[in-house]
C-alpha cells in the first residue's frame, strides 16, 4: 500500500526542488501546455509504480511463506 504513496511523495518533492527529474519534466511540460509531455511523464510514473508494486508482492510471497492467502 505504501509504494504508490512513496512514489507520489518523491514526485512532489521533485516538482518543488529538483531540475532534472520526471517531476520537473511534468511541471515544465504543464507550464508550456504540452499535454503529450505531461502524459508521457505520467505514463513513466504509472509504469514505475506498477513494476515496483509487482516486485514487492513477489518479495512478500517469497519472504512471508507462512502468511495464508498470499
Amino acid at each position: 500500500m505504501s509504494v504508490p504513496y512513496a512514489l507520489i511523495g518523491a514526485v512532489v518533492g521533485e516538482l518543488i526542488s529538483f531540475n532534472r527529474s520526471i517531476g520537473f519534466l511534468i511541471g515544465q511540460a504543464s507550464g508550456l501546455f504540452d499535454t503529450a509531455g505531461v502524459f508521457a511523464g505520467l505514463g513513466v510514473l504509472v509504469t514505475t509504480g506498477i513494476v515496483l508494486n509487482a516486485r514487492l508482492k513477489m518479495l512478500e510471497k517469497r519472504t512471508l511463506r507462512w502468511k495464508a492467502g498470499s
